[in-house]
């Protein structure tokens, strides 16, 4: 373990986007290479964001049929050494683990409750949730 490095590791461990509007440059930008996507930047943890989002996506795709819940943070946010200094979960700050729920957890519920609503009027829809493997905790 590095002596110098500060304990708990500074929370959070990865800086946001350096200016507003930044991961939106970065959805369109991605966007941009994928046949008949569109980028949208939103917040899963906040519910307002939420519905400003799917609302954007529906307006510019013209309807929603699908959702894959595939935002998440895992043990890197934790502990940004997780693969080589494992951390029990003793030791895991409280904040940390709020990040974690807060973005895999209620971010995947809050999309799902404001997307499901859209699905009937594109005649139906399926959802896909992504989870972790039980070997990367």
């Amino acid at each position: 373990m590095d002596s110098d490095a500060p304990w708990p590791p500074p929370w959070p461990p990865r800086e946001p986007p350096s200016r507003p509007g930044q991961s939106g440059e970065r959805a369109d930008s991605v966007a941009a290479g994928l046949p008949g996507a569109t980028g949208v930047e939103w917040d899963v943890r906040d519910a307002s964001s939420v519905a400003r989002a799917v609302d954007r996506a529906w307006s510019r795709l013209g309807g929603i049929d699908m959702l894959v819940n595939n935002a998440g943070i895992g043990m890197p946010t934790v502990n940004p050494r997780f693969m080589t200094e494992p951390q029990g979960f003793r030791e895991v700050p409280s904040d940390a683990f709020r990040a974690v729920i807060d973005t895999d957890l209620t971010g995947s519920f809050l999309v799902a409750r404001e997307i499901t609503p859209w699905m009937p009027a594109s005649g139906g829809g399926g959802i896909v949730n992504i989870s972790i493997h039980h070997s990367a905790l």
